[in-house]
């Protein structure tokens, strides 16, 4: 008897154990798989927490992913969902050049869709391939930095007798990355356009010169190999691109003895522009006490840099409206994906964008300025959708 019990028993046991791996080996299915190319980057961050607010709105379950700066892992982070089922991919690529390989990848699947964020591949065709990017305006950034930069120049030293010069350098980012190069053309040509208007006026009001030095080929198609131009890469390099310390690592490198006030020595960096706030900040600590004279600049209004510019250390930031573009991603999804039960489809992601506030005519993308090399590339492309920047 008590072997029959003990038989009973051990076959009650072995069934609940089989229940509980079954249910540890199942895979949880998502309603949306979004990959976002490295956790620790400040801004993407503030766009991946609005992005699960604006989901948070909706009914459907979502699930991120951390690419940790590195591509080769986040391909195989999207052929793994798109196995377990993923029908709507949302993809921030950590290289843009991958978005064809990742919609090859996508494509394999049917019923399943993907829309890009932040980092767009000039060459690729979106509507042609049903599928969308959500980005930034590539020049707006840039030309409100320039824009503060004349405006503190021409305030500040407008009314001198003496010709002034001042140098500036570039906090590039990532050499690979769209809007680190238009940022950096817009914001040289919107200061020296300003400064030229000043510079031809009225002599009787403006007698002086207000030069900006920079080592920059505005024409070239590397400009991030001018002298004024760093690209910031820390040792190794992986996870390094627009960080604060590797624009720590690039300052310590030039030496704080190279900075100075705008006016002092023409020799020395007065402006350091950044293409986003998070180097911005690591050039405020590495400078220490010299950040207060040394005027700094960067983009995506983090808080850390608003109050950076409130205190002093920083001239300006400008706002990416992260928000706004984590509200676009949210709407397209919710507009495209239709559930029934576990099953979900997909539908056109050309007319979820078209059901959205995102297809009026103020986001869609458009001609850049002239005069930069490579423009037509991503000129007027159909399937972008592109968010203003904000000034501060």
């Amino acid at each position: 008897m008590k072997k029959k019990m003990m038989a009973i028993l051990l076959g009650a046991l072995m069934l609940v154990g089989s229940i509980g791996l079954l249910a540890a080996c199942k895979t949880e299915r998502y309603d949306v798989e979004i990959f976002v190319y490295d956790f620790t980057d400040a801004y993407v961050t503030t766009v991946r927490d609005a992005l699960a607010t604006e989901f948070g709105k909706t009914d459907l379950k979502v699930h991120f992913n951390d690419g940790k700066n590195n591509q080769g892992d986040q391909i195989k982070q999207i052929k793994n969902a798109l196995a377990a089922g993923a029908k709507m991919l949302i993809v921030n690529p950590v290289n843009d050049v991958a978005t064809q390989e990742i919609r090859d990848e996508v494509a394999k699947n049917s019923g399943a869709s993907v829309v890009f964020f932040n980092k767009q591949y000039a060459s690729y065709e979106y509507e042609k391939n049903d599928t969308l990017y959500v980005g930034s305006d590539l020049d707006g950034g840039g030309a409100m930095q320039g824009t503060q930069v004349a405006k503190y120049l021409i305030d500040n030293f407008g009314q001198g007798e003496e010709d002034v010069t001042v140098k500036a350098m570039v906090l590039y980012g990532d050499v690979a990355n769209p809007d680190a190069r238009y940022r950096t053309f817009t914001w040289i040509q919107s200061a020296n356009q300003m400064l030229k208007e000043f510079n031809e006026g009225d002599t009787t009001i403006n007698p002086n010169q207000i030069t900006l030095a920079i080592n920059f080929d505005i024409g070239s198609e590397n400009p991030e190999t001018g002298a004024d131009v760093y690209p910031v890469v820390t040792a190794g390099g992986v996870g390094s691109e627009w960080s604060s310390s590797g624009a720590i690592k690039t300052i310590n490198g030039i030496g704080k003895d190279n900075f100075a006030a705008p006016g002092v020595d023409a020799n020395k960096y007065s402006f350091v522009v950044a293409n986003n706030d998070d180097m911005a900040l690591g050039a405020v600590e590495a400078l220490g006490e010299l950040a207060k004279q040394v005027k700094i600049l960067g983009v995506d209004a983090l808080p850390n840099a608003v109050a950076a510019v409130k205190d002093g250390t920083m001239l300006a930031t400008v706002k990416q409206q992260g928000d706004l573009m984590a509200k676009a991603l949210a709407n397209i999804a919710d507009k495209a994906v239709t559930k029934d039960g576990d099953k979900i489809t997909v539908g056109s992601l050309k007319d979820a964008l078209a059901a959205t506030d995102f297809a009026d005519a103020a986001y869609a993308d458009k001609d850049l300025k002239e005069g930069l090399p490579t423009g037509s590339q991503y000129s007027a492309k159909p399937g972008v959708v592109r968010i203003p920047y904000l000034p501060l």
